[in-house]
């Protein structure tokens, strides 16, 4: 799922650029948007499938099996067994902890794809939780954030991905980074 989530931030993104082209800001915006929210979800995916994978393997601890997959580990005195809870836990939280156990390529601290992906769910946080009641943003700025952002997505995934499934992303994924 995480892509099609991918073709779908692409493909909205490149109905804003027709749009800015007709001169149509409002729609051009209303795109723009879909781009991020749809930019957002893949990463999201991923990480989910990452915990699933790792949940039907069984091959980590399973505290961390239950990080991934939003749970927490309880003992249930009543039932004298562990269950597991939903505990949501953000998602640039899962990266890191993906990025640091399985030694994956990214420096958080020093990585421009990190500071950059970081930026992008900023603004998707932005957008989903408005502090304004217009959308302000112009268009460059869209521009920027949202082809800073997918291009980081995607290279966050593709470096993850080595690691975990020892290969790279799906050629055709890679090649819908935003020149």
């Amino acid at each position: 799922m995480f892509g099609e989530y991918i073709e779908d931030a692409v493909a909205f993104y490149e109905l804003a650029e027709e749009k800015i082209t007709q001169d149509n800001e409002r729609d051009a915006k209303m795109f723009y948007r879909a781009s991020v929210f749809c930019g957002a979800n893949s990463m999201e995916a991923f990480i989910n499938l990452i915990g699933e994978v790792f949940k039907q393997g069984d091959n980590i601890d399973k505290n961390e099996i239950a990080y991934l997959n939003d749970k927490i580990l309880e003992f249930s005195p009543s039932k004298i067994k562990v269950e597991d809870r939903t505990k949501y836990y953000a998602i640039d939280d899962k990266i890191k902890f993906i990025i640091k156990r399985f030694g994956v390529n990214i420096d958080i601290g020093s990585s421009k794809e990190w500071a950059n992906y970081i930026k992008f769910k900023l603004l998707r946080d932005s957008l989903v939780h408005p502090k304004s009641i217009d959308d302000t943003m112009i268009i460059s700025d869209y521009k920027k954030n949202i082809k800073n952002g997918l291009n980081s997505t995607l290279d966050i995934m593709n470096e993850i991905s080595k690691k975990i499934f020892s290969k790279s992303l799906r050629k055709g994924l890679l090649k819908l980074k935003i020149e």
